[in-house]
């Protein structure tokens, strides 16, 4: 059976403040040292808790390798078991915040996805049966909600990742 995990951003820090620019990771899961199991995505949520605006944000899911993130405010989050009699999940979770991550390596276009969302709006995405986001088997091998344009005041964005293993 697989055991389903969630990485929220701001895990324990509070909602986390978009980085600016384009590929600001806003959170991530990613392998750690040693890859003995796969992630696989199947459930996003994006949403903001500033006070309403209309800004337009453009986001994306981007893919990591060979190094583990550096930078943001949190690196190293152990994602929470939705089953709290499940081990501890054998990825690991990051999120950027007003300091945003970095890797070594982020793979460019062709992004997996992406979508646009108005800053009001709490976005979800739930991957039809065989669709899931399937993390690669390699060391450090990451998932990641970036944001790609923002027309408008930088807003606090929430976002959380769910995933099986």
């Amino acid at each position: 059976m697989n055991r389903c995990y969630a990485q929220a951003s701001g895990e324990g820090t509070g909602a986390l403040t978009s980085g600016t620019g384009v590929g600001a990771i806003q959170n991530m899961i990613y392998a750690g040292a040693a890859v003995t199991v796969r992630a696989t995505v199947y459930d996003i949520i994006v949403s903001s808790g500033s006070t309403p605006g209309d800004a337009g944000l453009s986001f994306a899911i981007r893919r990591t390798t060979t190094a583990a993130p550096t930078g943001g405010t949190a690196v190293g989050l152990v994602p929470v078991p939705m089953d709290f009699s499940d081990a501890a999940s054998n990825s690991l979770g990051a999120c950027g915040g007003s300091t945003p991550l970095a890797t070594a390596t982020m793979i460019g276009t062709p992004f997996p996805m992406t979508w646009a969302q108005n800053q009001r709006v709490t976005w979800r995405w739930c991957a039809v049966p065989g669709g899931e986001i399937l993390q690669a088997a390699v060391v450090y091998a990451g998932i990641a909600i970036a944001l790609l344009a923002n027309a408008g005041t930088v807003p606090t964005l929430n976002t959380t990742i769910f995933f099986r293993e």
